[in-house]
């Protein structure tokens, strides 16, 4: 019974690497799971300072004014702040809803002002201050821990992929005035002055000064004409800046052309060499042929 139960559970965990919402809600919880650790113990010592300085006060003034303490009062202040545990416990409900935290502070008022002012401090600061900045904390540790499962990450290009496609299909035949499957300089130009159409690339972060330009970098077989694959793949390969890879291709390309132009160098070198060398020989054949006549 305990086994099927088990791989009943495991059946549960597979399916949910199969949708890609509740596996970055899961993914993300896990991430901040460290987060949360250091966050508690951070927020245990806060509550613990604190807790020590108002159950200290409420004790000493209970001992002082024990005869003349109506038992009311001693009861707010026995049942807020009567001892370490009970200060915790209170100050964790104030800033976390379990309590309204006029209550306690109504209790402090026999005390003295300046323990009221500190007891709103003391939720000021953890309300304002070290709650956001934990919550903060969180959203960054579930955001990059999302973006570093890589299985999350191939979904997202995946889908990333397919939106730009049909995006891309939808513009192919705006621009395809004919319907013939393919497009032409004129028609690309034609469209290409719409500001709507204009628009629409910039968006794709496929902007480009004129229709020329853009049409000649995504034709990229350079027949004059621009298929839907063609298209498809060409805007997809040349939208947004320039990335790492495109960069070291770039270089790649230079240093070859560079080196093919160093030979090509040389071997005009060499046959400048040969030529002249050609040229006195023949030079020095036709004068000893002169000097024999």
């Amino acid at each position: 019974m305990k086994i099927a139960r088990l791989a009943r559970a495991i059946r549960v965990v597979k399916v949910l690497r199969f949708i890609r919402a509740m596996r970055v809600l899961v993914f993300s919880i896990l991430n901040t799971l460290r987060s949360l650790v250091w966050s508690l113990v951070l927020l245990f010592v806060i509550i613990y300072s604190f807790g020590i300085l108002f159950a200290d006060a409420t004790i000493d003034h209970i001992l002082e004014h024990a005869d003349s303490m109506p038992p009311g009062t001693r009861d707010g202040l026995v049942k807020h702040f009567g001892s370490l545990v009970t200060s915790m416990n209170t100050l964790f409900r104030s800033i976390s809803g379990g309590v309204t935290w006029e209550g306690p502070a109504y209790s402090l008022e026999h005390i003295g002002v300046e323990w009221v002012l500190g007891f709103t401090f003391y939720v000021a600061f953890c309300c304002f201050a070290v709650l956001n900045v934990m919550t903060g904390v969180f959203c960054h540790s579930a955001i990059s821990g999302a973006e570093k499962d890589q299985d999350l990450m191939v979904q997202a290009l995946l889908h990333e992929r397919e939106s730009i496609k049909k995006k891309l299909l939808e513009l192919f035949k705006q621009v395809d005035d004919d319907g013939t499957g393919r497009i032409t300089l004129l028609e690309f130009e034609a469209r290409f002055e719409q500001e709507s159409l204009r628009a629409v690339f910039e968006a794709l972060e496929l902007g480009a000064e004129d229709a020329w330009t853009l049409f000649q970098i995504l034709d990229s077989d350079g027949d004059h004409f621009i298929g839907v694959d063609e298209f498809v793949d060409s805007c997809i390969r040349n939208r947004g800046s320039a990335k790492s890879v495109d960069v070291c291709a770039l270089k790649h390309q230079v240093n070859k052309v560079r080196t093919q132009l160093v030979d090509v160098a040389k071997s005009q070198e060499q046959m400048q060499i040969e030529l002249s060398a050609m040229v006195h020989k023949l030079f020095s054949n036709r004068h000893h042929h002169s000097t024999e006549i």
